[in-house]
């Protein structure tokens, strides 16, 4: 009863997108009161994550068929008509709304197939205004015709 109730918390992580075994053990520790001590436990989790089919990215990648990964990236960029999520954002939702971990690199090239140009929008540069020098002079004409110039003078940086 206790080892499945640990396979429902790893599965709970899994799907959070926490996988990094030292947070695990921290977690499963301040959490729920359950504590692994020492490198042996953490290799017990090594083993028990591919048994309990809780692959990382880049597995998963290789696993999923081409249709399945390419339909769920396209899900969330549907969710985005601003086009302002970045890959990681984009990886994080399809983790949030499906359970399914994709790697960023199928991400990046994935979104980069489908809509190149939403990644010139989300360029950092492209929503800077640019600093350019300003000067403005004014000159009063009224006193020129007396010998008397005045100028004002801004300049901004």
């Amino acid at each position: 009863a206790e080892d499945e109730h640990i396979v429902e918390i790893l599965q709970d992580y899994h799907h959070k997108n926490i996988m990094n075994k030292k947070t695990i053990n921290k977690l499963l520790k301040v959490e729920h009161g359950i504590q692994m001590r020492g490198y042996a436990n953490v290799m017990v989790m090594t083993q028990c994550q591919p048994m309990l089919q809780l692959h990382g990215s880049h597995t998963t990648s290789g696993m999923l068929p081409g249709a399945l990964k390419h339909q769920l990236v396209l899900n969330q960029m549907g969710k985005d008509p601003a086009q302002h999520h970045s890959t990681d954002s984009i990886k994080e939702s399809i983790t949030f709304d499906s359970g399914v971990h994709l790697s960023c690199d199928y991400v990046t090239t994935e979104m980069h197939h489908q809509d190149p140009s939403g990644f010139e929008l989300c360029d950092p540069t492209a929503k800077k205004i640019v600093c350019e020098p300003l000067v403005a002079l004014d000159g009063h004409d009224k006193l020129v015709s007396i010998g008397f110039l005045i100028w004002g003078v801004c300049d901004k940086w």
